[in-house]
């Protein structure tokens, strides 16, 4: 599963019927640090249920307004393990799991590689005499 994350709202599909909630959310955890997005503990947002059958779901996701509002920008692409939850009265109960990678617009500088004075990778050979 990929999510583009390059504009503040979209829809995602997801495969199963996920239907019988009041409210529902995508928490995302890193599969580095297990972190969320942007460092927190838990990068979670609320997802909207659009429509779905018994094979799919669709759901869409606004951030503006949010703490992720600005994650276009971040330097967060990696791989995540995204966890579809819902809850009812309450307690959030876990529907689905999918490893996931995360795409942004992100293009900062990065440091500048270091290059050693063998790029080349020449061995020393040494011969017996």
């Amino acid at each position: 599963m990929v999510f583009d994350f390059s504009t503040t709202r979209g829809n995602i599909y997801v495969d199963g019927e996920m239907d019988g909630y009041v409210r529902y959310r995508l928490r995302l955890v890193s599969l580095y640090n297990n972190k969320g997005l942007e460092n927190t503990t838990l990068g979670e947002f609320d997802l909207g249920r659009v429509n779905g059958t018994s094979r799919w779901t669709l759901f869409s996701y606004d951030f503006l307004g949010t703490p992720f509002e600005d994650v276009a920008n971040q330097d967060v692409d990696g791989y995540y393990m995204a966890y579809f939850e819902g809850d009812s009265f309450g307690l959030w109960t876990e529907l689905a799991k999918y490893p996931a990678k995360v795409k942004t617009l992100f293009t900062g500088d990065y440091p500048q590689q270091y290059e050693s004075s063998n790029e080349d990778n020449e061995q020393y050979v040494y011969y017996r005499s």
